[in-house]
């Protein structure tokens, strides 16, 4: 038993230092000789330490309740308004409602809450890319894999009014 584990072990080492295990956007596994894979303890290995291929979509509706979408899937020149698509398609998805298009495009309600307009108290659904606030719409933010979009509805000042 020991010697097999001290095999496996050995063979794992071997296998880091083989070379080009590790690319730039995440692990890769070289082809190996015909016969010879990477235990399944390895692959999960490279796979846990691949990065995240996702965003995050935070709602806070400002009265104590969010709802989060933890991974949702990224692409190329994904755009919050894709992040947005795709959070009211999934199956527990929240219902979106947006007007406009490409960039023009804003959001007008989520969920059963609506902006409220124009106003200085009135409150509307504003939004942040990693806690960054937008200084364009939702069809021209663009996102990378990783990024965490945080929608929360109140006034521009005082954002959980």
């Amino acid at each position: 038993m020991r010697r097999r584990s001290l095999l496996a072990i050995l063979w794992f080492a071997g296998f880091l230092a083989a070379g080009d295990c590790w690319a730039a956007d995440g692990p890769s596994v070289k082809p190996q000789p015909r016969g010879v894979r990477p235990s399944r303890a390895a692959q999960a290995l490279l796979v846990a330490d691949a990065p995240a291929r996702t965003v995050e979509m935070v709602i806070d509706y400002g009265d104590g309740v969010q709802v989060r979408f933890t991974a949702l899937a990224w692409r190329e020149k994904m755009t919050v308004l894709d992040a947005v698509t795709a959070a009211s398609a999934h199956p527990h998805g929240v219902k979106c409602v947006w007007r406009g298009a490409g960039s023009n495009a804003f959001v007008t309600q989520i969920g059963d809450v609506k902006n409220e307009g124009g106003g200085e108290k009135s409150r509307n659904w504003l939004f942040s890319v990693n806690d960054k606030e937008s200084e364009v719409g939702i069809g021209a933010s663009t996102l990378a894999a990783g990024d965490v979009v945080l929608w929360r509805f109140g006034t521009p000042d005082n954002i959980n009014n």
